[in-house]
């Protein structure tokens, strides 16, 4: 486990691109400086929260090979771009995903996969677009607004 939140920490010296942990599986550098692309994690982690620093570029696909992650932060950062196609594979492991206060575009993702862990889901505050699709009725936290969305599936709340 790595906590190091609220401080005021810019990047890694010796490892930008990735970290070099290779058993880590709680990694927490939110409310910091960080700057450049997204550090690459190792497979073993679970929760990975780097909100609130200055973070840009797109979200990388290795993100998708996360096989074990369940809580994902990378809100208020400076990240734009559209979601890698992957990440829909992520909804098997996920219980939390916060992506909010991008500039990430286009189609609304699929919310509702069969036997999906994700009761958390906080997209606002993007430039997503199109259809609101079913969503399970044991959601705790949706949040979609200020996007561009268009309309909202009759049979949502199944």
């Amino acid at each position: 486990m790595i906590d190091l939140a609220n401080n005021f920490i810019t990047g890694f010296d010796q490892h930008p691109q990735f970290l070099p942990w290779v058993c880590l599986e709680f990694f927490d550098m939110s409310y910091n400086k960080l700057q450049g692309r997204l550090p690459m994690s190792p497979q073993t982690i679970v929760a990975y929260d780097v909100s609130n620093n200055y973070l840009n570029g797109e979200i990388p696909p290795w993100i998708c090979e996360l096989k074990f992650l369940q809580f994902l932060d990378l809100s208020s950062n400076q990240m734009t771009g559209t979601l890698p196609s992957c990440f829909g594979n992520l909804y098997n492991s996920l219980s939390v995903l916060d992506l909010k206060q991008y500039s990430f575009h286009g189609p609304m993702m699929n919310t509702c996969t069969q036997g999906s862990p994700l009761k958390k889901i906080d997209l606002s505050k993007n430039q997503f677009s199109g259809q609101v699709s079913k969503i399970p009725k044991d959601f705790k936290l949706l949040s979609f607004n200020f996007n561009n969305l268009k309309s909202f599936e009759q049979s949502c709340l199944s």
